[in-house]
């Protein structure tokens, strides 16, 4: 019996969520685990794009499931995901740590996965850390993602293009003499 059977995938869709997607499927697809992917939306700014746009909520919804959907896809670069995903997008009615604690209990998560933007000083004392928050008070164990696994990711990808590009056209390989 695998350990992971359900990870719970957390987004704010910033920067750094296309390489947290994609250590997410890679997990999943090792694992065999099932990815529930889940944004938490603020009401306030639906409120926003309500008045501006006379959006519905439930339009606002699924316009928030098509952006994740996309970057999920963009993410594994058109490769078909291990099994499907779910994606589950919430209003904010409680703080976002709380509402993806709540998430992952009722969707029996064996590990929540989130990104962080890697504040300090200030802005992390007047904004608070949703990850921090998760680790502190989660019972399930937490994989945290820096927004510098975005870079990494990127470079590995420049470096398989490069040795891609190097490597001989020929089968050989070998020197001719």
């Amino acid at each position: 019996m695998n350990a992971l059977q359900r990870i719970l995938v957390a987004t704010d869709l910033s920067e750094g969520t296309e390489a947290l997607f994609a250590l997410a499927e890679d997990l999943a697809r090792r694992s065999g685990a099932q990815l529930i992917v889940a944004h938490i939306a603020d009401p306030a700014e639906y409120d926003e794009i309500r008045r501006e746009t006379r959006m519905g909520l439930d339009e606002y919804l699924e316009k928030l499931r098509s952006s994740i959907r996309y970057a999920f896809e963009k993410s594994i670069e058109g490769q078909t995901p291990a099994r499907p995903i779910r994606l589950e997008v919430a209003l904010k009615a409680h703080s976002v740590p709380q509402e993806l604690l709540e998430m992952a209990r009722r969707e029996q998560a064996d590990l929540i996965m989130l990104g962080t933007h890697g504040r300090t000083g200030l802005s992390r004392a007047m904004l608070g850390s949703v990850a921090e928050e998760v680790l502190r008070h989660a019972v399930t164990p937490v994989l945290v993602v820096p927004r510098s696994a975005a870079r990494v990711r990127e470079g590995a990808q420049v470096g398989a293009q490069e040795s891609t590009a190097a490597a001989p056209a020929s089968g050989g390989g070998g020197r001719d003499d």
